[in-house]
């Protein structure tokens, strides 16, 4: 498909509005632009919205800059719309100079010049070599634009995208969930560094936000939706001109470029002669996780010249840098919890899912019913440490009433509940009947031991057969390994990976079920659980001990944390009321 290119010119330089298209016509010719402006509107054509329209619709725009430019209201209007839409979505505006005038005290014309360097054409004696010139340049823009054009998602990478993970397999009735299914843009609070006060904006603007700031720090809690966030905008952003790029999971070793292009050969297809150094103005990185990383003033340094990056930190208030500079030209936001207005579309979405949905009185009325019921919910966690109104909380809530009575139980606020609920609906899925349940339940925490003990999240296929062996001689797995293993792929809780090597599919599974197996040998675990509690800093002590707290109330370890809890506070007096404090 041709690029668009919408000329901007006044009347008086019409013959250099020419000239230059005559110059353009090898690249016309060959279909690879199709050229605009305003003379090739008929006759009683409204003038206005015809050239608001047409520059909508634009890839690239050219504005042929002169003092009879500059001075016509028209002209800068089309200017001025230009660079309203460059913060919406990625064009290219490329000014021409004419003739000498005062583009350079303009504050937009300052990106790609034409000539090169900014010399006026008139000033050059042969016009036929100017013209030339900036036919090479323009010719470069538009080799460059199509390359961009041609950049499509990997199937994998699509699949990626969409996938709402532990979510994907929670619905009774539909086989996969996908994130599209159930995506509710969540509310993010900013912190107005002119008033000091936090402003509210919803997620659905936020690439509004982004062109507005480039470089943003987006905070948020465990399972607040950091990661289904970061999926919408990088969307969001490669649908609006932009070459996002995720990272996530990378040690971040060795040369930035060398993760840049490993990133973008798995994210994207049809790459010849594509050079993401030529398009840094485009490319956007988009780190998830990247509180897990243990040097974090060294990767921000590498990353220091890319002008667009969107970091995800697991809380703002805690992001402390040794350089302080680092950080500071960065916008910080947060993920919020839903509000009733959120939780309510994102239960609509969920049980429009179900056979019978059909929009009729009864579901209207089990629509309200399980809105109430997890509203409720949250309303009794308020203030006491309990579940946040995120999705993944709230959509296993409404498990639980489908699965339980809707008597308001205090224990199904408790993360491990959720959990525990969702693992339940995976293996009946896969028409485990509940006599069998205990030999997954039994099973799944000595595995989780075998890879703690190990210090690894996989097992490749000789130290699963040692596993296997020791287990057999232990426990009776009376449907075997075959059906055992199938069964655990299936429902997504243990499988094996891309490399052949055996894994939990998700770390919280992991951490809810090494947490199961040391609450079941509490005696004899006791001083790994203490090491772990005199170590909260790690993000992985951290998940188990939640998880520990749900499968056990075991006297011994909250001893243990109370005592490590005064230690870390014993050197902090208690703060008063008084003026002086």
């Amino acid at each position: 498909m041709p690029l668009k290119v919408f000329i901007s010119y006044s009347h008086k330089n019409e013959a250099d509005k020419n000239e230059f298209i005559k110059h353009l016509s090898p690249i016309v010719d060959k279909k690879d632009i199709e050229i605009w402006h305003d003379r090739e509107m008929p006759l009683g054509t409204a003038l206005n919205d015809k050239i608001k329209n047409e520059i909508n619709k634009s890839d690239i725009i050219c504005l042929m800059v002169s003092a009879d430019y500059l001075n016509s209201i028209a002209c800068k209007n089309e200017k001025n719309l230009a660079f309203e839409i460059k913060k919406k979505r990625y064009i290219d505006i490329v000014p021409i100079i004419i003739s000498d005038c005062g583009w350079k005290d303009d504050p937009d014309i300052c990106s790609i010049l034409a000539p090169n360097d900014g010399k006026p054409i008139y000033d050059y004696d042969n016009k036929d070599k100017v013209w030339n010139i900036i036919y090479e340049e323009f010719k470069k823009v538009i080799e460059n634009a199509k390359k961009i054009n041609e950049l499509e998602l990997s199937d994998t990478h699509k699949i990626f995208l969409n996938n709402a993970d532990l979510l994907a397999n929670a619905h009774a009735d539909k086989g996969t969930v996908f994130l599209d299914d159930i995506f509710v843009y969540p509310n993010l609070t900013k912190m107005d560094e002119v008033t000091d006060r936090e402003k509210t904006i919803d997620s659905e603007i936020f690439i509004e936000e982004f062109y507005k700031n480039k470089k943003i720090l987006l905070a948020g809690e465990n399972q607040s939706g950091k990661t289904a966030l970061c999926k919408k905008i990088y969307t969001k952003l490669k649908e609006t001109g932009f070459i996002p790029i995720y990272l996530k999971d990378a040690k971040f070793e060795g040369k930035i470029g060398n993760i840049i292009e490993t990133a973008l050969n798995k994210q994207y297809e049809n790459k010849t002669n594509f050079n993401y150094e030529n398009n840094m103005e485009r490319i956007v990185l988009i780190i998830d996780d990247f509180y897990i990383l243990s040097d974090k003033n060294r990767f921000m340094k590498k990353i220091s010249y890319f002008g667009n990056q969107i970091i995800v930190v697991d809380d703002i208030s805690t992001f402390n840098f040794r350089d302080e500079a680092l950080t500071k030209q960065y916008s910080r936001y947060s993920i919020k919890p839903y509000g009733p207005k959120k939780r309510n579309s994102l239960i609509r979405k969920w049980i429009s899912m179900n056979k019978e949905y059909d929009n009729n009185d009864d579901n209207y009325k089990l629509i309200d019913a399980k809105t109430e019921f997890v509203d409720n919910l949250f309303k009794k966690t308020v203030g006491k440490g309990g579940l946040q109104s995120y999705p993944f909380f709230i959509l296993s809530l409404l498990n639980i009433f489908e699965t339980t009575s809707s008597k308001l139980d205090t224990e199904f606020t408790s993360q491990g509940h959720c959990y525990q609920t969702l693992i339940y609906l995976y293996l009946r899925k896969e028409n485990v009947k509940n006599e069998d349940l205990d030999m997954y339940f039994n099973f799944l925490p000595e595995m989780a031991n075998y890879l703690f003990e190990k210090n690894t999240k996989e097992l490749a296929q000789m130290d699963f057969t040692d596993f296997w062996e020791r287990y057999e001689k232990n426990y009776n797995a009376y449907r075997g390994q075959k059906v055992l293993l199938e069964t655990l792929h299936n429902s997504k809780i243990f499988l094996k990976n891309n490399f052949g090597n055996y894994v939990f599919e998700y770390d919280y599974l992991y951490y809810y079920f090494i947490a199961k197996y040391l609450s079941e040998h509490i005696e004899s675990k006791l001083d790994i659980i203490k090491n772990m509690i005199t170590n909260l800093h790690k993000r992985e002590n951290a998940y188990i001990l939640i998880f520990l707290f749900h499968h056990t109330k075991n006297d011994k370890i909250i001893e243990e944390l109370l005592k490590a809890a005064k230690f870390i506070f014993d050197s902090i007096e208690p703060i008063s009321l008084k003026k002086t404090n």
